[in-house]
């Protein structure tokens, strides 16, 4: 019974979490904002969605698991698709965002003195106020 407590307050707290992460990384595409986030190479956003998407396929096993006490896994091969449709997501996000938004918007990076120097995303805004807030 604990275990079935502790897996429903867990697995929604990850997700939403993880949600919470995706949605920051996709909103410059969907609303208009005064800031976005980009980083070049793309892998952060790659990893980040693939693990949302995989965590997704897996809770839901597992929900299904806990609630109707039957065993269920998913394959290997589903979670492969499934990891690696997350990362093309998550990479056309990032490079789409540099280039609708980012460069569409002329945004302009901000600078090592606001403390982007050695990030591996960097703050691309409207206006050079918004790099301190």
């Amino acid at each position: 019974m604990r275990y079935k407590i502790t897996w429903c307050i867990f697995a929604p707290s990850l997700l939403v979490f993880y949600g919470w992460l995706c949605w920051k990384l996709m909103s410059p595409l969907l609303v208009t904002v005064d800031s976005a986030f980009y980083e070049p190479i793309g892998y952060i956003d790659s990893i980040l969605f693939a693990g949302f998407f995989s965590l997704l396929v897996i809770f839901a096993y597992r929900g299904y698991e806990v609630l109707f006490l039957r065993n269920s896994k998913p394959s290997h091969k589903l979670l492969s698709i499934i990891f690696i449709f997350g990362g093309i997501v998550g990479f056309t996000v990032n490079h789409l965002t540099y280039h609708v938004v980012i460069k569409k918007n002329n945004f302009i990076q901000c600078t090592t003195e606001a403390g982007y120097k050695n990030n591996l995303i960097d703050k691309y805004v409207k206006n050079g106020d918004y790099c301190y807030q």
